[in-house]
């Protein structure tokens, strides 16, 4: 780590082609969501009114491109929840859009970001339900070579769900390493 600190350039330098825009960036990243579903809830047999909190690793990427300050993508992201109540299985899934605001600062690159976009789950072996998510966010990147960055993020996220029984809706937080690769 401290040898790709000293061969790293003076400033964060962004994509192999131009120094401040990203012809396509793609980000993988890995870490863990918590989640607070309110105004419903679940169990083995699908929807029941209640509430509880559900955490689990996630895992998914962000593809797009960047142009000097502002970057624009589309992130998929896919949760599996491992602490639910009564151990019910939990696949929480993402397909957002993504807009940030890019501010560097020597080695590093904050990224700011809202996305927006389909959201998705299954409880247990009921049908997947369908709805509506964002989440605001900041990342932390450190760029050791000009095509490579390492970082990490937290979003606050948000989701809200239509279904047969009522309406669901969560919010809660990301937490995730991040590997960048941008040309």
């Amino acid at each position: 780590m401290l040898l790709a600190i000293l061969a790293a350039p003076n400033r964060a330098h962004a994509g192999l082609v131009f120094p401040n825009s990203d012809v396509f960036q793609l980000t993988p990243f890995v870490g863990a969501e918590v989640t607070r579903f309110g105004f419903a809830g679940l169990d083995s047999t699908g929807l029941k009114s209640g509430d509880y909190v559900a955490s689990g690793i996630t895992y998914g990427a962000l593809g797009g491109f960047k142009l000097g300050p502002v970057s624009v993508g589309v992130l998929f992201q896919r949760t599996e929840e491992l602490d639910t109540p009564q151990n019910l299985s939990l696949n929480l899934n993402k397909l957002y859009g993504e807009i940030g605001m890019n501010v560097k600062a020597g080695k590093m690159i904050a990224v700011m970001h809202l996305d927006f976009g389909w959201a998705f789950f299954q409880p247990g072996n009921a049908k997947t339900e369908e709805g509506f998510g964002g989440k605001l966010g900041l990342a932390l990147d450190f760029y050791p070579i000009k095509w490579l960055s390492l970082g990490g993020g937290v979003d606050l996220d948000i989701q809200g769900f239509d279904t047969e029984r009522g309406l669901i809706g969560g919010f809660g937080g990301t937490f995730v390493f991040r590997v960048g690769l941008h040309i």
